[in-house]
């Protein structure tokens, strides 16, 4: 599951030089896919292949942002409740994110997140803390 902090992800990646208003989020999606099927496909069944290659091209809610912070803890906790996702990706650096990800740690849930800015914080409470460079925005 993908949950994105919108302002937050638009700061971070305005601070390395990324206008994240012309991101194509969906290509994006599928060439770091590609990169990491590339590199991992021995050990990908092609059934979980399948099943990612879906994932880039579906449709996905969004919320403007009002109050997205809560809609993403509430969500993120009450999804792992009713179990409906293994892993989340988080696209934030926001500390205020920390108890959301501890509650969805209880119901053994990876958590892992992403950003360009430092989050100190959510990167001691998530599984791993990927920090982004320009350089992974760049085309290959």
């Amino acid at each position: 599951m993908l949950f994105i902090d919108g302002a937050n992800w638009h700061y971070g990646l305005k601070s390395i030089g990324v206008d994240s208003g012309r991101l194509d989020y969906r290509r994006l999606a599928r060439k770091k896919l590609r990169e990491v099927m590339a590199e991992s496909q021995a050990i990908l069944p092609d059934e979980i292949v399948e099943k990612l290659n879906a994932l880039c091209l579906r449709r996905t809610p969004y919320y403007v942002e009002k109050q997205v912070d809560v809609r993403i803890a509430v969500d993120l906790v009450g999804m792992a409740h009713r179990n409906e996702y293994d892993v989340a990706y988080l696209l934030s650096a926001d500390g205020d994110f920390v108890p959301a990800v501890e509650e969805a740690k209880r119901f053994e849930k990876q958590v892992f997140a992403a950003s360009a800015q430092q989050g100190r914080q959510l990167a001691m409470a998530v599984d791993a803390f990927i920090p982004l460079t320009l350089d992974w925005f760049h085309e290959t």
